[in-house]
Formats: structure tokens, C-alpha cells, sequence
């Protein structure tokens, strides 16, 4: 996994575009997702996966905009893991908080496919860690300071909101001073650990899940359902995920897209060009796909189908299609609503 970049959900996010929006306006949201290279809007597409550098960009961004340093402490007074969809209401539906994590680290590999999580057991302690697949960025201490919010949603869904670790460890440098972190997670702090951890009794492990009442069962079937078996496993499926969440985007370019994966052009091309692939036939390909899909289902007119898929005009598209296809989308279209 070391070679293609870290990928995860937009749900990743939670709730901090909501944050952005309220705390520091619309021009700042939009600043925010600019930033991170994501659509206008995440909300019709939080199950799609796009790279760990874009949460980091957005929070960084936040961060800046706001002045605020240690923006992330803000920000893990609220996130959960609840706020991850399916895959946050299984980990928290599960009967006990040991049962919880170990669904969570079974399953991390549906939400994220360079991230990992861990439980060890020693001298009474449980050490419970999260590892973020982009944490070497230079601009990662909020994401970790946030992040922490969420580690420590899934004992608190267990043992109170209020409940506290032993302590905690980041696996950031110690900002001076330290003390409005400790001071906000109301333990102890270590700076310069491997990952994100906590520790806490091993006794806790047992705690039952009071909140639960069986209404709504999940399996991990339903999370492979939901996740269409999890995030891209090689370079050409997350290029492939990364274009289909910007097909609207007029000119998309080479360029654009090697930004938002964090990676150069010239690399993207090489590793394109090791593929047998062009850029240009590839989005092509996916543009195609896309436009049948929308046009067999009815659910757009040409026109529609036009401007969806980046396309300056109907005639452009028409051309494209027809040649792709061999017929113009008008009679494509008619044939199968």
C-alpha cells in the first residue's frame, strides 16, 4: 500500500464542513474545499473516497482561516465515530466496548486503506491506537489532535461522555505550551508517540452498550454492500475514483488531479504510462460509462447528461458520444427510457 496514496471516505470529515460553514461562513467553506481539491458540496457523495491529504487540507485550511493553532482541539470536542455512516453505527452497535474495537479494527480496512487500528493488552492496560495513513504531512497536527475526538467517541459511547484515558499520545511534535491540550482532553498528553493512543483499564473492556436496542442489526456483509467492498486497491482504481467525483469540473486536467492526490504530474504520468493508459482516454472511458448509465435510467436529458459530465455543450458532448458509442446520446437516450 506504501506506493498508491492513503485513501479514505469524505465521511471522514464528520461533521466539520457543517463547523466551517457556521463558525466562519460560506466563503470560508468554500475556501476550505477549494483548498483540499473536494466538490462544492460533500454531502451527495460521502461515500466516495478521496485522499487523506484532502482532510488534511481542509482542517489546515479551517485552521488558517480561523487563526486558531490548535484549531483541532475545537474540533474533537464533537466528531465521533458516529458521524462515519454504516460504518460508525456497527462499531458503535456492538455489545460491549471490547467487541466495539474489534470491530473497528476488522473493518477500518471498508473506511480507509492505508489507516489501522490496534488493542493491546498489558500489566492491566489497554493501549487502543489509530495509526491516519497520511501522518507524516507537515500540517498534521490538527488532524491528530481532531482525530483523538474520534478515538475516544468509541469508549465514551460506553462509558459516559465525560469519561477520560489514563492518558493520551500523539504522534505529533509538542507544541509550546501544551498544557490547552491536556487541559481540553483532561489527561495527561505524550507527544512524539508512533500514533494516536489511549490507556485505560483493561476492566473497561467489559463495559456494556446501554444505549443499544436491537432495532437495527449490521453486518459486515452490509457494510460491503455500502462500501461497494471498500476503498481503491491500486493506483488506476483511485484515479478512477478520483475522476468520477470530478466529472462536473470543466477542463479537468492532469494537472488538477495530481494535485489533489498530493502527487506531481510527471509522476501521474509515469505511473499512467505503466498502466498502458492515457489521462485522456481514461476519463474519456469513465465520462462514457457515466453518461450511458445516466441516460439508460432516465434520470437526466442530454442536456442534463451534458453539463453533468464537464462538457462546454450539448454539441461537444453529442460528438464525443457518437463516436464513442457509435450513436448520438438523443437516440441512445430514446431507446431506452
Amino acid at each position: 500500500m506504501s506506493n498508491i496514496p492513503a485513501m479514505t471516505t469524505i465521511e471522514a470529515l464528520g461533521s466539520i464542513p457543517d463547523f466551517v460553514h457556521k463558525a466562519l461562513g460560506e466563503r470560508a467553506l468554500s475556501r476550505c474545499l477549494e483548498k483540499a481539491c473536494l466538490p462544492p458540496s460533500t454531502e451527495d457523495c460521502r461515500r466516495e473516497f478521496v485522499p487523506e491529504i484532502a482532510i488534511d487540507k481542509f482542517i489546515d485550511t479551517a485552521a488558517k482561516i480561523s487563526g486558531d493553532g490548535l484549531l483541532g482541539i475545537q474540533l474533537s470536542k464533537f466528531l465521533s465515530v458516529r458521524e462515519y455512516g454504516l460504518w460508525g453505527q456497527y462499531i458503535l452497535s456492538a455489545p460491549t466496548l471490547r467487541m466495539a474495537i474489534e470491530r473497528a479494527i476488522a473493518t477500518i480496512v471498508m473506511h480507509a486503506n492505508v489507516d489501522a487500528l490496534y488493542l493491546v493488552e498489558e500489566r492491566g492496560i489497554a493501549r487502543f491506537g489509530y495509526c491516519f495513513g497520511e501522518r507524516k504531512s507537515h500540517t498534521y497536527a490538527n488532524v491528530a489532535i481532531s482525530a483523538a475526538g474520534v478515538v475516544l467517541s468509541i469508549p465514551r459511547h460506553y462509558l459516559g461522555a465525560s469519561w477520560t484515558p489514563k492518558y493520551l499520545a500523539l504522534d505529533i511534535e509538542k507544541p509550546q505550551p501544551d498544557s490547552e491540550i491536556s487541559d481540553a482532553f483532561g489527561c495527561p498528553v505524550i507527544f512524539n508517540h508512533h500514533c494516536i493512543e489511549i490507556g485505560f483499564d483493561c476492566a473497561l473492556l467489559n463495559a456494556a452498550n446501554e444505549t443499544s436496542d436491537g432495532a437495527s442489526i449490521i453486518t459486515k456483509p452490509d457494510l460491503w454492500r455500502e462500501y461497494q467492498g471498500g476503498p481503491p486497491k491500486n493506483y488506476l482504481e483511485i484515479l478512477t475514483s478520483e475522476l468520477r467525483l470530478r466529472l462536473g469540473s470543466v477542463n479537468l486536467s492532469i494537472d488538477k488531479v495530481a494535485m489533489a492526490l498530493g502527487t506531481s504530474t510527471r509522476t501521474m504520468q509515469r505511473r499512467l504510462d505503466a498502466e498502458g493508459v492515457s489521462f485522456r482516454e481514461l476519463l474519456q472511458e469513465i465520462k462514457m460509462r457515466r453518461a450511458c448509465e445516466m441516460l439508460s435510467e432516465g434520470v437526466a436529458t442530454v442536456t442534463e447528461t451534458t453539463y453533468a459530465l464537464g462538457y462546454s455543450s450539448p454539441s461537444h458532448f453529442s460528438r464525443a458520444f457518437k463516436s464513442r458509442m457509435g450513436v448520438s446520446p438523443n437516440r441512445y437516450h430514446q431507446r431506452d427510457v
